[in-house]
């Protein structure tokens, strides 16, 4: 048995929470296709300058390498793309608007899913066979939409292994906030110290370490970041360290 998969029966964890991109997903070949067409979008549709587009994708922690850590398109939900997009003090009344329009539109399912193909990391399969065969609870928990984040599950054939997937509906809050959790803990009868949460990003930490949840694991699979690393129990390469 894995010295991971081992310490967690020690500790009495029950369930294992897994964000999706960054975490299961390579966000990066996932989610690059997306960025390139925004780029095209904002000049061809919008006519934004170079000036202003300069400043909307840094407002949405985007630069010439790509996303960022601190990305809004990283960390958050539908909602928190849009109003950072919108927000932007450089864009006309009329480009706010429009792009506020196409935004709601594009990252709406069957838009995005023109564009976007799920890319797992190779190990995962493997990970969730291993710990639904030792008798965790599996769950996703992501900001993305859940309808999109249940496609690429389905697409990359991982719904076997999944008990629980919480995504934004549009109707309930999204990690970190604790209704996510206490939705679970209710649906499958465990407590908050017997899950743990593995994920890339502070968000996926706070999710953890803020509710109470009984293992904070974070995964270094795309993006840096020491502050979310301090706040977890143990740091992974990535989700292959289950194996």
């Amino acid at each position: 048995m894995n010295a991971m998969i081992e310490m967690l029966q020690k500790r009495g964890i029950k369930a294992v929470l897994f964000d999706k991109d960054g975490t299961l997903l390579d966000f990066e070949k996932t989610w690059r296709p997306m960025l390139e067409h925004f780029g095209k979008v904002l000049v061809e549709e919008f006519h934004l300058t170079e000036e202003q587009q300069a400043s909307l994708l840094h407002r949405l922690g985007v630069d010439q390498n790509g996303y960022q850590p601190n990305s809004v398109f990283v960390k958050d939900h539908l909602e928190e793309i849009v109003q950072t997009a919108v927000s932007d003090p450089l864009l006309t009344m009329k480009q706010s608007q429009g792009l506020e329009q196409f935004l709601r539109a594009f990252l709406a399912t069957d838009e995005t899913n023109k564009i976007v193909k799920p890319h797992m990391f190779e190990s995962v399969p493997q990970v969730l066979s291993n710990l639904k065969h030792q008798g965790f609870l599996l769950g996703v928990v992501t900001s993305d939409m859940e309808e999109t984040a249940q496609g690429h599950l389905d697409v990359l054939e991982l719904t076997p292994y999944i008990d629980f997937l919480a995504g934004d509906n549009g109707t309930r809050p999204v990690k970190p906030h604790r209704a996510v959790l206490d939705e679970f803990c209710e649906t499958f009868g465990v407590q908050a110290q017997d899950v743990a949460m593995v994920g890339d990003s502070m968000n996926d930490m706070h999710f953890a370490v803020d509710n109470g949840m009984g293992c904070a694991i974070f995964v270094q699979s795309c993006y840096p970041d020491d502050d979310a690393q301090n706040l977890a129990d143990f740091v992974f390469s990535g989700v292959g360290d289950f194996l």
